[in-house]
């Protein structure tokens, strides 16, 4: 429904230049074709080789900040997964393709990105991967697998939000479920571990 907004000084007008806010007669239908269209006609002859993929919503934490509460858990399917490896095929440039698993937590879902993983293996396509995760589904043999099979490189865990009372009880408990990765930085997988330190300042 149409607000009234309110900002003090230019904050208004650096939302509405950055699109976040737009005119109610705007039609974002239209920006997006549009959008879409020039993307297809670039990648034509260059080819894609960067994915970041949803492979679930669901998630197994039920951290305080997250943007995503409330949001219906609807997990990929086999039949998406195969349509994706298709078009990763179909739309492939030189070089080596890097998938990002987003979630939810995409641990979740390993099965899925093991069947990508899999199948662009058994195609002869040069992969790696990098993930978004809560951390908690990681045990020394998921590492081990994730490094060897799914080519990954690169973790992000984060602790976000501004309270942190409860911050600090996310970071202690997210230390307890990430016991099972001591001792990782001896193993020959080549992904080393570090636990958070908050601060009161």
């Amino acid at each position: 429904a149409p607000v009234e907004l309110v900002a003090e000084g230019g904050a208004l007008a650096e939302l509405m230049s950055a699109h976040f806010l737009v005119p109610l007669d705007y039609d974002e239908g239209e920006t997006t074709r549009k959008l879409r269209m020039l993307m297809s006609r670039l990648f034509a002859t260059k080819g894609i080789n960067s994915y970041t993929v949803l492979t679930t919503t669901d998630c197994n934490a039920r951290c305080f900040y997250c943007y995503q509460a409330g949001r219906a858990h609807i997990g990929m399917s086999a039949e998406t997964a195969d349509e994706f490896v298709k078009y990763i095929v179909a739309h492939k440039a030189e070089g080596s393709v890097k998938i990002h698993c987003f979630g939810g937590e995409p641990l979740v879902s390993m099965a899925r990105i093991e069947q990508v993983c899999s199948a662009l293996r058994e195609r002869d396509i040069e992969y790696s991967s990098k993930m978004t995760s809560n951390g908690y589904l990681f045990t020394e043999d998921v590492v081990e697998r994730a490094v060897r099979d799914w080519k990954l490189t690169r973790v992000q865990i984060t602790l976000d939000g501004d309270d942190l009372k409860k911050l600090r009880a996310t970071a202690e408990n997210m230390a307890e479920k990430l016991s099972g990765l001591e001792g990782i930085d001896e193993t020959d997988s080549g992904v080393g571990a570090t636990s958070p330190e908050l601060k009161d300042s």
